[in-house]
């Protein structure tokens, strides 16, 4: 009799352990969906080839520089927002970054724009996703990123051929710092034609502060 009550025993330990594995991976999916931005600085970066090329100071390369040189400062003294995780998730203990580049201007007199507006509705509800990207340093993401916006690179290439002709896309990144590594995933929505006779993008940052599971 003692054995069959020892072997019940085993028998439920070896029902629960799983479920209770199963319940923490679901209770982190939950928290891990929740997340509220913090809005930061913003500025106006000029898409002019000569002046990113000589790292002007009103040049997109050298407005990001600065706006993310800020965010990281300022991102262990920043101040998480209250009251918006989820029950059972806390806030976690230092946010990420989100830096937006998006053309300051649009205009719909280009003959591709009745497939720009095709793409945009497809890709606001999916955008292009570009993801696992690890740098050093800021330095070396903001290089990476000017190439990529560019259409340089392998992942440039592809957005620029999923994005093509006068359709422009509009890039919402996300950095992940992990120790001295800056992993960055890129969304990009294909849309609406520039104006180049404006030739700016507003650049904004952020930080968006994620839940998690409690304990």
């Amino acid at each position: 009799m003692r054995q069959n009550h020892l072997l019940l025993l085993v028998l439920g330990f070896s029902v629960v352990l799983p479920f209770s594995t199963a319940s923490q991976a679901a209770a982190q999916d939950a928290c891990s969906k929740a997340f509220q931005d913090v809005e930061g600085k913003s500025a106006l970066g000029s898409a002019s080839a000569w002046s990113n090329l000589r790292g002007s100071d009103n040049s997109i390369k050298a407005k990001i520089k600065v706006l993310l040189d800020e965010a990281e400062k300022g991102r262990n003294s920043a101040k998480a927002p209250e009251g918006f995780c989820p029950s059972g998730c806390e806030v976690a203990k230092a946010p990420k970054i989100v830096f937006r580049s998006v053309p300051n201007k649009f205009t719909s007199d280009s003959d591709d724009d009745a497939q720009c507006k095709a793409l945009f509705a497809k890709t606001k509800a999916t955008p292009f996703r570009y993801v696992g990207n690890k740098f050093g340093n800021l330095e070396d993401l903001n290089s990476w990123f000017g190439d990529f916006s560019q259409g340089k690179g392998k992942e440039g290439g592809d957005l620029y051929e999923k994005c093509p002709g006068d359709c422009s896309p509009q890039y919402f990144n996300t950095i992940d710092i992990n120790g001295k590594e800056y992993i960055l995933s890129s969304d990009v929505i294909c849309g609406p034609a520039r104006d180049k006779s404006d030739n700016q993008y507003k650049l904004a940052v952020a930080y968006r502060w994620a839940c998690t599971a409690k304990g």
